[in-house]
């Protein structure tokens, strides 16, 4: 069966389960193909491995289409959403197709939880807008919870042929805050209280934990600037003071940030700015520099997490 284009200024984000690589070829690519004939615009956000098995499929007209490596794109999650509006930018008032696959197999917990956050979040960054939006989710390796969660950040479920209007789903910003960030368990955590005048001392406890972590020079810029922008906030948005907690974990540095502020908007730092903006860039510089970003908020205060891969 293939799925037929939003029309007008409808958005369809439609989740698509899959067991076998045959049936994503067949399904994806009849959905590009049927796109590309409705002279729609098409911006494909899948891993190397399926990309090469759709254009395989659609032979020279995956010329047509504008594809990205979700494995690089969606590292963060954050940034998948951007790019998707850039794409729509480039093409402001004219129907457009997208493929996203933003959790894959061996995926770890945070990342998946933040690419859940992500789907919901699509339904209110896209809302509006011509867009068809079909998301594969290759149910023989994700865990029943993965898929269960996609029901809920998905209004429309394509299983076995048939679409149908998911019951499950939930209102986005209802999912953005139910993810629970996991706890820092077994690992030495280091802990700095900051406020107005601490700001040399968070830059200093950030670059020895990237030290201890063997950062090059580059990455470890990255992590102090992206800790900086978010202790600013803190100390502008979130009650003049806060705490700052690092730790190192096998494969990445950890920073978090807490702070008795609240952040109301559930896009904040997952769209860009305009350029003539007094506010707005902190956010959306971390996510640009660090390779997970985890915000949790609520009326209590406000924890946001990065990671750089060691």
């Amino acid at each position: 069966m293939t799925t037929s284009p939003a029309s007008g200024s409808d958005l369809r984000h439609e989740a698509f389960f899959y067991q076998h690589v045959d049936d994503y070829a067949a399904v994806v690519g009849d959905f590009l193909t049927g796109a590309l004939d409705a002279d729609r615009h098409v911006f494909v956000a899948v891993s190397g491995e399926r990309a090469e098995t759709l254009a395989g499929r659609l032979g020279g007209s995956w010329d047509q289409v504008e594809v990205i490596d979700m494995a690089e794109l969606g590292r963060n999650p954050s940034r998948i959403i951007p790019a998707f509006r850039s794409f729509l930018d480039k093409h402001q008032g004219q129907g457009a197709s997208l493929v996203g696959e933003p959790i894959w197999p061996g995926r770890t917990v945070a990342e998946i939880s933040e690419a859940t956050r992500h789907e919901a979040l699509v339904n209110s960054a896209l809302a509006g807008t011509s867009v068809h939006a079909l998301c594969p989710y290759h149910v023989g390796s994700l865990d029943d919870a993965v898929i269960a969660d996609a029901c809920r950040t998905h209004p429309v479920l394509h299983l076995d042929g048939r679409t149908h209007a998911s019951r499950d789903f939930a209102e986005p910003e209802t999912v953005w805050r139910s993810a629970a960030l996991e706890p820092a368990e077994f690992h030495e955590v280091r802990t700095v209280e900051f406020n107005l005048s601490g700001l040399p001392a968070v830059r200093k406890a950030v670059q020895a934990e990237a030290d201890r972590a063997g950062l090059d020079e580059e990455r470890a810029d990255d992590l102090v600037v992206a800790t900086s922008e978010v202790v600013g906030n803190s100390i502008r948005h979130g009650g003049g003071s806060g705490v700052l907690h690092t730790w190192l974990e096998p494969d990445a540095v950890v920073c978090e940030v807490r702070d008795r502020g609240e952040i109301t908007d559930p896009l904040a730092g997952r769209l860009r700015p305009d350029l003539s903006a007094d506010g707005g860039w902190g956010l959306w510089l971390v996510n640009q520099v660090c390779d997970l970003v985890q915000l949790h908020t609520g009326p209590g205060g406000t924890t946001v997490r990065l990671r750089v891969t060691r």
